[in-house]
Order: structure tokens, then sequence, then C-alpha cells
């Protein structure tokens, strides 16, 4: 048993190191793969997630409160305490977390790849599993969402062997 788990460690030391790529956004998930170094990127097997986002004036269904000004009769509108596209966006990167999750714990080789805008990058750094986190190889905080595929090893090259 000891000679087979030295084998498959050995064997696994061999192989290229296949990178997940997830590029995302508060409403939109690709997720690509690249191989190993030198290779191309390609589209994963993993399905794009995305997440319509109604207008505010939808989400929030009563409109704001209003309140009294302490020294004189005027009234004023009271903003909400919470934006309601914040709380979206803060769910939308949840559920992207689970999809990373997932695909991390079905493949121990896998190495993580974020790329996201600076906000919603540390939401998804949240989200991800913290016995998984060390597996996060790199970040790029740039929203590369609507970026085709052929332009993005372009942007990927600063922090992937990308071919």
């Amino acid at each position: 048993m000891i000679q087979q788990d030295a084998f498959e460690a050995e064997s696994q030391a061999m192989q290229p190191q296949p990178f997940l790529i997830a590029v995302a956004d508060g409403s939109i998930a690709r997720f690509l793969e690249l191989p190993g170094p030198g290779k191309a990127i390609r589209p994963s097997a993993i399905a794009s997630l995305v997440q319509e986002h109604d207008p505010s004036r939808s989400i929030a269904s009563d409109r704001p409160g209003r309140s009294f000004e302490s020294a004189t009769p005027t009234r004023h509108a009271v903003e909400p305490k919470s934006d309601p596209h914040d709380f979206e966006k803060s769910r939308f990167a949840a559920e992207v977390g689970r999809t990373l999750n997932e695909a991390l714990r079905a493949d121990r080789r896998l190495r993580l790849v974020l790329v996201a805008a600076p906000v919603f990058l540390g939401r998804l750094r949240k989200a991800i599993a913290p016995q998984l986190r060390p597996r996060i190889h790199a970040e790029l905080a740039k929203d590369l969402v609507h970026e085709t595929n052929a332009r993005l090893p372009r942007h990927l090259s600063e922090v992937l062997p990308v071919g």
C-alpha cells in the first residue's frame, strides 16, 4: 500500500499541473482551464454562471421611509441600511465559491486562479473553503469577464505560464 501511494504521488508530480481559472464579476462567472505550462487556455467543463440583477426598485419593495429633522418640520427620505444589489452580488459570490469548492475537491491536482474586479475578488476569496485556500495559485484584480477567450492570455501571462 505504501509503495502504491508513493507511485501515485510520483506520477502526479510528473504530470503537468492543471489550473482552473475563474473570471467573474457581480453577475457573471466564466470558468476556463489551463492543462499545463505552455498550453492554450480552453473553456472548462464547468458551466458559466449568470445572475440577473433586477433594478433596485424591484428588489426593494417599499419606498424609503421619511423622517423629520430635529430642529425644523422638514422631512427627509431615509436611505436603506443595505444596498440590495450589494446583497445580491454577495449571494452570487457565495454561489461561485460553492462551484469552485466542488471542483477543487473533485480534482486534487487543480490549482485555482481568481480573476475579478477588486471588490468582487475579496468576496470570492472569502467564499473559498479555508482548507482549499492554499490551492489558490494567483489572483488578478481586473474585471475581464467580457474579455474574449482569445484575448485573456495577454492578461493572464503575468500570473500563469500561458502558451
